[in-house]
């Protein structure tokens, strides 16, 4: 009768720490997945495709348990509605962040310089650069791309 009871005991202590802990457990997470979208956005990551991901999760049925209740994870379904929710705080974090108008500015350069390409003339060895867009052709970089 004690082996019984002492697996009663077991049992239902697990039953209750399942109860309890599981939902607190699914909580954090979800506020992780919100803490790790905004921190994503602030280094200029788009919000839209975190939210996206865990939207095609649960359209696939991937990363999904069939009993949530007894999960330590909350389902994708309930995590693409988390992060909908938080999208317009997390794309307010990246339009303020400092450091993605740099990264803007320096992207907006950078495809300016890629569409240069640089050649050598086979006779002389003189090197020029060809516009791509114009086909114009210039001895050197236009001055504010110069040292990119």
């Amino acid at each position: 009768a004690e082996v019984f009871y002492e697996l009663f005991q077991g049992a239902s202590d697990k039953a209750v720490g399942a109860v309890v802990e599981l939902p607190f457990s699914r909580g954090c997470e979800l506020e992780a997945d919100s803490v790790g979208m905004k921190i994503a956005a602030e280094a200029c990551y788009d919000p839209a495709k975190v939210a996206g991901f865990w939207g095609y999760c649960a359209r696939k049925g991937l990363a999904s348990q069939p009993f949530e209740f007894l999960s330590t994870h909350p389902g994708s379904a309930q995590r693409a509605d988390n992060m909908a929710a938080k999208l317009p705080a997390a794309a307010e974090a990246m339009r303020s962040s400092p450091l993605c108008g740099v990264f803007r500015d320096q992207m907006a350069q950078m495809a300016r310089l890629d569409q240069w390409s640089r050649h050598v003339d086979s006779v002389t060895g003189i090197s020029f650069y060809v516009d791509r867009r114009t086909g114009a052709r210039e001895w050197s970089l236009p001055e504010d791309l110069r040292g990119v």
